[in-house]
């Protein structure tokens, strides 16, 4: 099954990229760009890694993965980092589109550089979840970006990209932001498992920026 070149199938993903932008503009969850979103581990990597959650969030996360798996239902359980995109008809804001705005708007903003991600282009997660469900796969699924950087260096990433400028990005360590959660320091997902199984490898960082300015130009 030719997933990306399936008319059937990318009138589907349309319609559940929509689902996926409602979703997170709708989300009650503090970060709004977490959907389905890993924050079980300090180093979070393959599927069969233990997990050791670091907040309430990665807690309730991990007592519904396990709730699931005691169940008698058929399950696919799928872990990702730092969704991104930059979604024009919802009000909520997320972390690309944050960024991007307050650049934009020559605003000085601060990003963790201790805090590593494995960016995930939204796109590319919504085509995985849909084949997934279409071919009835179970089990738990890392699927993340291939890129490791800390927040910061995305930030820096946006600027370079959509030519704003990076140098009102200021980096700070995690006890500065004084964030009301705690964040796991390194969110790294390895997303083989699932590349090989499915066939679907994401977008490197640049070309999801280029699909996502084709789209705000």
């Amino acid at each position: 099954m030719n997933v990306r070149k399936s008319l059937q199938f990318e009138n589907l993903f349309q319609i559940f990229n929509v689902f996926l932008h409602s979703f997170l503009s709708n989300s009650k969850i503090q970060d709004s760009e977490s959907f389905l979103k890993s924050r079980l581990s300090d180093a979070s990597d393959a599927e069969f890694n233990n997990t050791n959650p670091v907040n309430y969030y990665g807690t309730c996360k991990l007592m519904a993965e396990q709730a699931l798996k005691q169940s008698n239902c058929r399950h696919s359980i799928v872990r990702t980092a730092i969704i991104y995109d930059y979604p024009q008809h919802i009000k909520r804001s997320n972390i690309f589109r944050w960024i991007h705005n307050s650049l934009s708007d020559n605003q000085q903003i601060k990003q963790a550089n201790d805090q590593y991600r494995t960016p995930t282009f939204v796109d590319d997660l919504a085509i995985v979840l849909l084949k997934i469900s279409i071919l009835e796969k179970e089990g738990i699924w890392h699927y993340a970006g291939n890129e490791k950087m800390s927040v910061y260096e995305f930030g820096v990433k946006i600027a370079e990209h959509f030519n704003l400028d990076k140098k009102l990005i200021q980096p700070v360590s995690s006890a500065d932001l004084n964030q009301i959660a705690r964040r796991p320091a390194k969110t790294y997902l390895n997303s083989n498992y699932a590349n090989r199984e499915l066939g679907l490898p994401p977008h490197n960082i640049s070309q999801g920026f280029d699909v996502i300015k084709a789209r705000i130009d």
